[in-house]
């Protein structure tokens, strides 16, 4: 009897997979730590911006406080109130998202003060 690896094989029909919830949730694990680096990352250039564009370290800083706020806020209303209890994937964008909107709003705001 002989045996066909899987490069061996010509037909290439077979692909195993493997699937355990433990792997999953360590997958998971692994890219939620990618995307706070990126959040974090993401985060300090608006900082820097912010500083640049408001020129005050202090509206700057309560421009970045205000963001993760309502960042927590929003994990708040959707895990509390309306009791959403699935977090997949994607749901690491909303802190990109979060973090662009509160960006345009507060140059706005700031321009229009102005």
């Amino acid at each position: 009897m002989e045996i066909i690896t899987y490069r061996e094989n010509p037909s290439n029909l077979v692909k195993p997979e493997i699937w355990s919830s433990l792997l999953e949730a360590k997958e998971f694990n692994t890219l939620v730590l990618q995307y706070i680096d990126l959040a974090m990352i993401s985060a300090l250039v608006v900082f820097v911006i912010f500083i640049v564009h408001l020129q005050s370290f202090f509206l700057a800083l309560m421009a970045i406080i205000t963001i993760g706020l309502s960042i927590g806020v929003t994990a708040f209303i959707y895990e509390g109130v309306v009791q959403v209890t699935f977090v997949s994937y994607l749901n690491g964008l909303v802190v990109f998202i979060v973090i662009g909107v509160a960006a345009d709003d507060f140059f706005v705001l700031h321009d229009a003060w102005e």
